[in-house]
């Protein structure tokens, strides 16, 4: 990600890089978060304060989902810097081996210079996709890997009302599968709700 920043307020939002992960089966890469500032580049993996916060938001329910907030709080951002960040989140998925689903936003309300959304996966796996904007990937297909790109040039940015309901997606989505339907996720449920015998025979009572 590479975002310039142009106002007072935009210096309060990209002073600081959240990352969401789940350490029971993800963990994370920080490669390099740096500020370009006047054709110099400041190299901000030593001078940012990097902390790990739960995002425990269903306290009140007594849901603990374990997922944590990695918080890059940058050094000296400025009017005029880029802020430039990459990292990789790493998942071994184990309730459902084999499958893959993924839900990516590809539309902000900010103006977007260049977006570019890349899958890739081994060739005899099929994937599945739908982009709630019409665009269509290119595909290649290269030493065993099929890979999928999607690529935007200067999207006009979208407006969100700040009175509409949580649950309502102002901004557009892509999603990638390999799953071909909801029965084969219903076939992976299945063993989750096996009812066993009971082992007492008081209890059974």
């Amino acid at each position: 990600s590479a975002t310039r920043v142009t106002n007072a307020s935009g210096v309060d939002e990209y002073s600081q890089i959240d990352i969401e992960i789940d350490p029971t089966f993800e963990f994370l890469t920080v490669h390099s978060v740096r500020v370009l500032r006047q054709g110099q580049i400041i190299d901000q993996k030593s001078l940012a304060r990097i902390t790990a916060l739960p995002q425990e938001t269903e306290l009140r329910d007594r849901i603990y989902n374990g997922t944590y907030n990695i918080n890059i709080l940058l050094s000296d951002v400025r009017v005029g810097d880029v802020v430039e960040y990459d990292y990789t989140i790493h998942a071994v998925e184990r309730i459902y081996p084999g499958m893959f689903a993924q839900r990516l936003g590809i539309a902000w309300s900010v103006p977007m210079h260049w977006q570019r959304v890349r899958v890739l996966a081994p060739e005899q796996l099929p994937l599945f996709y739908r982009s709630e904007d019409g665009s269509t990937p290119t595909t290649t297909v290269h030493d065993g890997m099929r890979e999928l790109t999607w690529e935007w040039h200067d999207p006009a940015p979208v407006a969100g009302d700040d009175d509409r309901p949580r649950w309502y997606s102002t901004w557009a989505h892509l999603e990638v599968t390999s799953v071909r339907s909801w029965s084969e996720v219903a076939l992976r449920e299945v063993p989750f709700w096996a009812v066993y015998p009971v082992g007492s025979a008081a209890l059974a009572q």
